[in-house]
């Protein structure tokens, strides 16, 4: 009898169902492949993406010899991210996206100052046309609203997905039709995203269209927040094809004069001349032995 009653309250219970965590009210996109067999070489293994929240590219995990499976960004877990990433309160403007992850800026990368505004916003001019832009309550390098950061793409979602699986990985390709960005922009916007992963390399291609009749400045940029897998940041190596760099005019608040200097046998020359690297981070990311 008590086994029978025990089975009646089971079957009564009610099927516990998996919870599905949506950033953004959009499904996570996770592209992935299987390690080689016999491989010892680094080796991507996977990419986490949100495209609820711009595309911002969660989680890179990846084999790497004598440490196994490892994770090379900071981020939390998807379901401490999307009760994070839930575009209220510090999050109005998207910018808890810039503290984790690897989030795309656009339609500008990087920082905007201007003139404050008494509701707490930003102005800045383009041309003699004044932009009224919003300002995170923090940005992710402690600035309390002093700049508009990050772009207007942090919390976008996407119009349209599209995944393909791959022979050594994946493909994701996401749209997005922000428009004029609720009116901080100028123009009609429309940008695609595309990422591939495989073994060796995440390539993402990023492309803003003008689909509008005004003229509008364009930036585009990639704010990833790598793990330090050893604990020591001094062991880090860090390669950049690019010859210039911005000039930071306030090294306090990170404010740019506007020039552009060349960074060759100087202590921003992060061209690498070394020939091993275990991440080289440009438009593409790769694993290098």
């Amino acid at each position: 009898m008590g086994q029978f009653a025990l089975l009646k309250k089971q079957l009564r219970a009610k099927p516990k169902q998996d919870v599905v965590f949506r950033p953004g009210g959009q499904d996570v996109i996770k592209l992935q492949r299987t390690q080689m067999v016999g491989g010892n070489g680094p080796e991507f293994l996977s990419a986490t993406l949100l495209p609820g929240r711009g595309m911002n590219m969660l989680q890179i995990s990846a084999y790497l010899p004598k440490m196994g499976e490892v994770n090379l960004l900071a981020s939390p877990p998807v379901e401490s991210a999307a009760e994070q990433l839930n575009g209220t309160g510090a999050d109005a403007a998207g910018t808890k996206s810039l503290a984790m992850g690897a989030a795309i800026e656009a339609p500008w990368a990087g920082r905007i100052y201007g003139t404050r505004t008494p509701d707490g916003g930003l102005t800045a001019v383009w041309r003699g046309v004044h932009l009224n832009l919003p300002t995170g309550v923090k940005d992710s390098y402690g600035l309390d609203g002093a700049a508009a950061a990050g772009g207007l793409m942090l919390k976008e979602p996407s119009a349209s997905v599209t995944t393909n699986i791959m022979p050594d990985g994946g493909e994701a390709r996401a749209t997005f039709q922000p428009g004029d960005f609720d009116g901080h922009w100028l123009s009609k916007t429309e940008i695609t995203t595309n990422v591939v992963l495989s073994g060796r390399v995440i390539e993402m291609r990023i492309v803003a269209h003008n689909i509008g009749d005004t003229a509008e400045p364009i930036g585009i940029g990639w704010h990833p927040r790598f793990a330090i897998l050893s604990g020591h940041r001094g062991q880090m190596l860090l390669r950049l094809p690019e010859g210039l760099r911005a000039e930071v005019k306030d090294r306090r608040s990170g404010e740019l004069s506007g020039r552009l200097l060349p960074v060759t046998r100087t202590e921003y020359d992060f061209t690498g001349r070394e020939e091993r690297s275990w991440v080289r981070c440009t438009w593409t990311t790769a694993l290098c032995s």
